[in-house]
């Protein structure tokens, strides 16, 4: 009965230092696994999604990079690169970056010319809603009255957008515009 309680004493003691042994020798192997040769130069493994990209970071840093890429192309007047980078925001559900209205207006011109007639109008009440009393919102709103009449042919729904501009933008600019456009 003794020896078989010693025996498995001794055992159990040297337990701990097989273990910890087989974890050194195997994260040495692991960490230095190619100048063993023991793991084959090719992949081990063939992704299943190919296309799938990783959360996190790396795409926070993508849909930045994205951002920037879009207030350059409007910067330049480059409308093709500016719809991409439009796109590929939109299909991420990224917010628009933040840019003053004026670029954000030549950006509703790239869509309006490119039949994203939508896109267009959103994007004029966005700037609208950013600052309702100024004169670029006044503006915005007449755009999007604009293109919802000559492009959308909805008078009605355009009569209701000058209206607005008339009664809530008097003094503007875009209140004279609207009111012409009533007359018509």
């Amino acid at each position: 009965y003794f020896p078989i309680v010693s025996s498995l004493i001794v055992v159990i003691g040297q337990l701990p230092l097989s273990l910890l042994t087989g974890f050194i020798l195997g994260r040495l192997i692991f960490q230095n696994h190619e100048h063993f040769g023991l793991v084959p130069e090719t992949p081990l493994s063939v992704p299943e999604w190919p296309d799938a990209y990783p959360r996190g970071e790396p795409r926070r840093r993508q849909v930045y990079a994205a951002s920037e890429g879009l207030v350059a192309a409007v910067d330049q007047r480059d409308e093709a690169a500016a719809l991409r980078a439009f796109d590929g925001l939109r299909s991420d559900g990224a917010p628009l970056p933040e840019m003053g209205a004026e670029m954000k207006m030549r950006l509703v011109s790239f869509l309006e010319a490119n039949g994203r007639y939508d896109d267009a109008i959103t994007l004029c009440n966005q700037v609208a809603q950013s600052d309702l009393q100024s004169e670029s919102a006044s503006n915005a709103i007449f755009e999007a009255g604009r293109i919802i009449v000559e492009r959308l042919d909805d008078v009605a729904r355009g009569r209701a957008v000058f209206e607005h501009v008339v009664s809530n933008y008097p003094g503007h600019g875009a209140a004279e515009a609207a009111k012409a456009r009533l007359q018509n």
